[in-house]
């Protein structure tokens, strides 16, 4: 079977098929023409040996498949930030917390003439006890429960920086198909929406695999 002519979508399949494997479904019959090129591990674009832009009779349809697989992309990183955005609350109120119980436990002179020196080094002992509680907590939020995925600060920065580029991208995309003129702009945009959702596979996917969804 020869290679299929026109611009590649591949790497939006394959997003989508981790992102919404129901929603590729959907449009495997919303899109007939394309169910070909909307399955696994099929190159669906132009012979590399030959990257001159051939005219594609599915051009509208594959920019609506990649509006489709960028809108995904956006909204699961959005979820994924609901989820991080608690932990990073959290973290930052246990690290406040502890904060207050090692300046209490530090006022250890005020204590002893309140309370008697051996009453007082209680005190301050449960005192840096809870502190420390806290911090180890804080850290176990800050982790996201997986400490391949980065503290929660940096994994929020990469979900938003995610969420940007899909959401921007796909606007600009429908933005093209609504008012093209030339088919040309389009087909270079699907193309580099096809090269994102490659880096979106390579990054957001397997961040959001390590993120625990978020409770109901």
């Amino acid at each position: 079977m020869g290679m299929i002519a026109g611009v590649a979508i591949n790497e939006a399949v394959s997003l989508l098929e981790s992102l919404s494997p129901a929603r590729l479904e959907t449009l495997r019959g919303q899109y007939p023409r394309l169910s070909g090129q909307l399955g696994l591990g099929i190159y669906a674009g132009e012979d590399d040996e030959h990257p001159a832009r051939q005219s594609d009779p599915h051009l509208n349809e594959k920019a609506s498949i990649m509006v489709a697989a960028l809108t995904e992309a956006w909204k699961s990183a959005e979820v994924a930030m609901i989820t991080v955005s608690r932990s990073v609350r959290t973290a930052r109120q246990q690290r406040l917390f502890s904060q207050a119980f090692v300046l209490l436990g530090s006022s250890s002179s005020l204590a002893t003439m309140a309370l008697g020196q051996n009453r007082a080094a209680v005190i301050a002992a449960v005192l840096t006890l809870l502190a420390a509680l806290g911090n180890l907590g804080a850290e176990y939020n800050e982790k996201l429960l997986s400490p391949q995925a980065g503290n929660v600060y940096d994994v929020f920065q990469r979900l938003g920086e995610g969420a940007y580029k899909a959401k921007a991208f796909a606007a600009e995309i429908e933005l093209e198909l609504k008012y093209q003129t030339d088919g040309s702009a389009l087909q270079t945009l699907v193309a580099n929406g096809n090269e994102l959702c490659e880096q979106l596979n390579g990054s957001l996917v397997q961040l959001l695999t390590k993120i625990p969804p978020t409770a109901g």
